[in-house]
């Protein structure tokens, strides 16, 4: 369990395998409404993508924002060639925490491929939220790059905007990343629109491809190939009633 979760545990707040567990797949009663979801951290590949699970991420077309940041604060020393003096010290008086927000639209961590670069440490994607629509990850997106610079504005060291290169801010040495993966969450709910973690989405997914199984039980006629439509009509019910609208927005 990730500290986001077991953080959402001590609010009494549910969390992203509420959604739709295996006993409530057919009961829309017992659905409830998501709070800000937590993933532990995306290294790569944390979603095992089934062929099922891949089809309905294709049948829907999932987009995502990605959180790419190192594992904590960083500082670091260039030295002279040679290493007989101190070419520029950066976050040695207190830690800089870099960290952006990176679009996708694949099943790939692709924003880890392109920004786990560095050969001393990890920076890559710590927090990953999935949006139905690609309209509403740009609406979240927008929100929280805002939010992100208000950060940097307020926790980061004075030294930051100096040196951040590639569009980074530092979000400071303090950074809970719990709370902040929360506060995302909270951001896009705040404007109306329903986000997943990657355990969430998964759990959401089986849901859904159990919900077909027993539709086509009834209609043997019913391929699994031609249920894109069957598959999007669910997931629009299951957002309308997730985020209490009688449509989606």
């Amino acid at each position: 369990m990730s500290q986001a979760r077991k953080l959402a545990a001590q609010l009494g707040v549910g969390t992203a395998d509420t959604l739709l567990g295996a006993s409530d797949a057919h009961s829309a009663s017992a659905r409830v409404n998501p709070p800000p979801q937590a993933a532990e951290p995306v290294r790569g590949q944390a979603i095992r993508w089934t062929e099922r699970r891949r089809d309905i991420f294709n049948f829907i077309g999932f987009h995502s924002l990605s959180l790419v940041a190192t594992d904590g604060p960083v500082s670091l020393t260039l030295w002279d060639p040679g290493g007989h003096g101190v070419r520029q010290r950066i976050g040695h008086n207190r830690g800089l925490w870099p960290a952006k927000i990176v679009k996708g639209s694949s099943t790939r961590d692709a924003a880890t491929t392109t920004w786990d670069k560095n050969p001393l440490m990890f920076c890559g994607t710590q927090v990953r939220l999935w949006f139905m629509r690609e309209s509403d990850c740009d609406r979240a997106a927008a929100s929280i790059v805002d939010l992100i610079a208000e950060r940097a504005e307020r926790d980061g060291a004075l030294e930051a905007e100096a040196v951040m290169r590639r569009g980074f801010r530092d979000l400071g040495a303090e950074l809970d990343l719990a709370l902040f993966e929360m506060e995302m969450h909270g951001i896009a709910r705040a404007l109306g629109i329903a986000t997943w973690d990657d355990e969430g989405l998964v759990r959401w997914f089986d849901s859904i491809g159990r919900r077909v199984d027993g539709l086509r039980a009834e209609r043997p006629e019913i391929k699994w190939e031609g249920c894109e439509r069957i598959v999007a009509k669910m997931a629009a019910r299951d957002v309308a009633e997730i985020m209490g609208t009688a449509r989606l927005r």
